[in-house]
């Protein structure tokens, strides 16, 4: 072998010698990377995850589930007030229209309308007084009892005996019309139901209790079993 061909393989030697130094002194830093982005990353982990609290089987989780309470507007639920008042509405719009069928002295028509309009103030009253509207209740309120007390006033006017005329146009004399005073009282009922849910009824919170889906008993059962095997468990260990 020449001179020449062993002092090429000596610097070849002795690059390849340089190029592992090169590498062993860059590998510990790039491991040390490596473990730094490793423990970054569990760091990161354990700051976004929770513990989160034992369970405890026992018999006090199903008395926990026994009731859910919500708390509701008012004393009484609306309904308990108004769908009387809309049935008194109804039966004294139906007597009112019966004396202008016999008496002929009012419109059917009219007397339908009228009594619409009164039902329609006291079921806005009820949309208002639920969303909260105060502006919207209290002129509500005011047009179902000024309406209502109005027509009271005008069946007591019509219902009493008086001078009318008859299909020739002749002037006689008319008996007192009951069914008007009935009318006349239904209304002031409803005004007055009105105002017993504004001022009391219609004031106030109340608690509604609902019952839970949950077999009380089974859970019962269940939960001691869950207990007992616990406890055999622990002791066999």
């Amino acid at each position: 072998m020449s001179e020449d061909e062993t002092k090429s393989g000596e610097a070849i030697a002795d690059q390849s010698g340089e190029h592992r130094l090169e590498a062993s002194a860059q590998d510990p830093g790039r491991s040390g990377e490596h473990r730094l982005e490793i423990d970054t990353r569990e760091h990161d982990r354990a700051a976004v995850s929770m513990e989160l609290p034992a369970v405890v089987l026992g018999t006090n989780v199903g008395k926990s589930l026994e009731t859910v309470q919500r708390v509701l507007p008012g004393r009484i639920p609306p309904s308990a007030i108004f769908y009387p008042v809309y049935l008194l509405l109804v039966i004294s719009g139906g007597l009112a229209g019966n004396v202008a069928l016999d008496t002929e002295e009012w419109s059917f028509f009219v007397i339908a309308l009228t009594w619409f309009l009164a039902f329609s103030w006291n079921w806005l009253y009820v949309i208002a007084w639920e969303y909260r509207r105060r502006m919207l209740k209290f002129f509500s309120m005011f047009c179902a009892i000024g309406m209502e007390l109005g027509l009271a006033a005008l069946s007591i006017d019509r219902g009493a005996p008086q001078r009318v005329a008859n299909a020739d146009l002749e002037l006689v004399q008319r008996a007192h019309i009951a069914r008007l005073d009935w009318v006349a009282g239904i209304l002031v009922v409803c005004v007055v139901l009105l105002l017993l849910h504004f001022f009391w009824f219609g004031r106030g919170w109340r608690s509604k209790k609902e019952p839970h889906t949950i077999d009380h008993h089974t859970s019962k059962d269940t939960f001691e079993g869950a207990e007992e095997d616990r406890m055999d468990a622990g002791g066999s260990a």
